[in-house]
């Protein structure tokens, strides 16, 4: 009986990641090299195993639906497949699509350690039967069936003098080198709530998205494009960024201080250190995410009949429900009152 992996869960059986790289291992413990990008050595694993991932298990559809069904999800998405699917490969794999029933599923979430975690990955376990389906490989989709945990929405809501607070420390404060490192962090701020871009955009954005009228950029979770207008708002924020002082110069508008873009673990390092000393320095009392920032555009942006959705780019109006922060109430406009009468 083959030994059980305890990392790299997530490769189907005999293959294998090691420096970098991904092989095939016989079974006389020969090492064959497939490639090093996973899609590439997946399709290698299939032609020498002399299968085409046909087949009745759930590791079956996982296979396929990691070599297939991935190529339009962004990079950090397809990371987290990866590390969902090595969860459900340890829980499902070995059994039959048809034989996973609901009460399997509902297992699956009520012992689950976190109910986030669990809805993520019984949503992609559901992503994979109904693509299962789809090939004819099983006739149901068993998660259908199930309800998810429900979870709390976030309703963490920026008020300007926080936004405003955090945003002065950000270009103000100075390190012992005379520097100001955390400036780039103020002008995201800036581009994202006057976009209501995502934060991988707004760090992602090049001096040649700057056009004339407009700041363009292409969604890297959507794929879709999106346009901003240039008002004078966001014009004298572009400035302010291009003024920012670089050892190196770069193709990109917010840079580290040696010209490189910053990488979204990067920032978020570079984010928690500014909320911390906000909180330490008394500017705020509690911290709050970048991504409530995007909240509050869409929050703001609804107060005064601005067109949310649009903003935001989703397709489906329940999912921007989820960002406005109606923590003070509905907003109600009294009407008129009643002419006659004393």
């Amino acid at each position: 009986m083959p030994r059980l992996r305890k990392k790299h869960k997530h490769l189907p059986r005999r293959m294998h990641l090691k420096c970098g790289s991904y092989y095939y291992v016989t079974k006389d413990r020969k090492w064959l090299k497939l490639s090093r990008i996973y899609k590439e050595a997946l399709t290698a694993w299939a032609n020498i195993e002399g299968v085409t991932l046909i087949g009745s298990t759930v590791a079956n559809a996982i296979d396929r639906y990691l070599l297939q069904c991935m190529e339009s999800h962004a990079d950090a998405t397809k990371r987290e497949y990866l590390r969902i699917s090595a969860r459900l490969r340890d829980t499902f794999g070995a059994i039959h699509l048809d034989d996973v029933r609901p009460h399997h599923v509902a297992q699956y979430l009520d012992r689950h350690p976190s109910k986030s975690a669990a809805n993520k990955e019984v949503g992609m376990l559901s992503s994979i039967f109904t693509f299962a389906m789809r090939w004819g490989w099983c006739i149901d989709n068993p998660c259908k069936k199930v309800r998810k945990h429900s979870e709390p929405r976030r309703t963490r809501y920026i008020q300007d003098s926080e936004f405003a607070a955090v945003r002065t420390l950000a270009w103000e404060h100075e390190n012992e080198n005379g520097e100001h490192p955390w400036r780039p962090l103020a002008v995201a701020m800036d581009i994202s709530y006057l976009t209501a871009f995502r934060l991988t955009d707004v760090i992602g954005i090049k001096l040649s998205d700057i056009q004339e009228n407009e700041l363009r950029i292409v969604e890297g979770k959507t794929k879709w494009k999106a346009r901003a207008i240039m008002t004078d708002e966001l014009r004298v924020v572009i400035e302010r960024a291009t003024e920012i002082r670089r050892r190196v110069s770069s193709i990109y508008l917010i840079v580290q201080r040696e010209g490189m873009p910053y990488s979204s673990g990067g920032f978020k390092s570079a984010w928690q250190r500014l909320q911390r000393h906000a909180l330490t320095t008394g500017a705020i009392v509690e911290r709050f995410h970048f991504h409530d920032i995007r909240a509050k555009h869409a929050t703001d942006a609804d107060e005064i009949g601005i067109n949310a959705q649009l903003a935001l780019g989703h397709v489906d109006a329940g999912t921007t429900k989820r960002y406005i922060r109606h923590l003070r109430g509905r907003k109600i406009m009294p009407l008129k009152g009643v002419k006659g009468g004393t």
